[in-house]
């Protein structure tokens, strides 16, 4: 059986467009619809936190430290063996808090995600996974925590993932397509299966060409 990691933020854990933290049930989220394409031969692990960015810290009571990049290595280990690891991140760096451009989050998915995998991971494990890198879908012009300039930074995580994706031999899943619900950030229901069909495609055509 091959096994996929999903690790990402509230659109990998399935959050409603303008809930209370509501799940959208497991039928809707795309790792579970991914499950379904892929059939009885893939097991995909689900690994999405509400708030969790790509590299800029972000404390809250009980959740505690939602920086991804200091969670990667341990949900990496905790779920080996392992085939392909899918990376979705960056919205929660945009917000007013953080500031941060698609362009740094870029810059951390290849310093503290690729880099671990390809130089720390791959020498202690039989079998290296393939990653796959998912740019986050574009931030919505009416969404309150971020500012004008930062939703148009959103516009560029295709162009800077797919950059890094293309230098490391990485899968890459852009966000064409994908549409935002009434609070502009979460991923509505039509898109979660879009976003899981995409998936399936990269990773289908992957290996058949191997």
């Amino acid at each position: 059986m091959k096994r996929i990691l999903c690790f990402g933020d509230s659109n990998t854990w399935g959050y409603v467009p303008s809930s209370d933290a509501e799940r959208y049930p497991a039928s809707i989220r795309y790792p579970r619809v991914l499950a379904s394409l892929l059939g009885n031969d893939y097991e995909v692990i689900e690994e999405g936190l509400p708030g969790r960015t790509m590299c800029s810290d972000d404390l809250k009571e009980l959740v505690g430290n939602r920086n991804g990049k200091l969670a990667f290595g341990g949900a990496v280990y905790s779920t080996l063996p392992l085939d392909y690891i899918l990376i979705m991140l960056g919205s929660n760096d945009l917000k007013y808090i953080h500031k941060d451009t698609a362009k740094h989050c870029a810059e951390s998915l290849e310093k503290d995600y690729i880099y671990k995998v390809e130089q720390k991971l791959a020498g202690k494990i039989k079998n290296s996974p393939k990653i796959i890198i998912v740019a986050p879908s574009v931030v919505g012009d009416g969404y309150d925590k971020v500012s004008n300039d930062v939703i148009d930074e959103s516009k560029y995580f295709n162009e800077e993932y797919q950059k890094i994706a293309e230098k490391h031999n990485c899968l890459f899943v852009d966000n064409n397509g994908l549409e935002t619900g009434s609070d502009y950030i979460h991923l509505t229901e039509k898109s979660h299966l879009l976003l899981a069909e995409k998936i399936y495609k990269v990773i289908k055509d992957y290996e058949s060409s191997k």
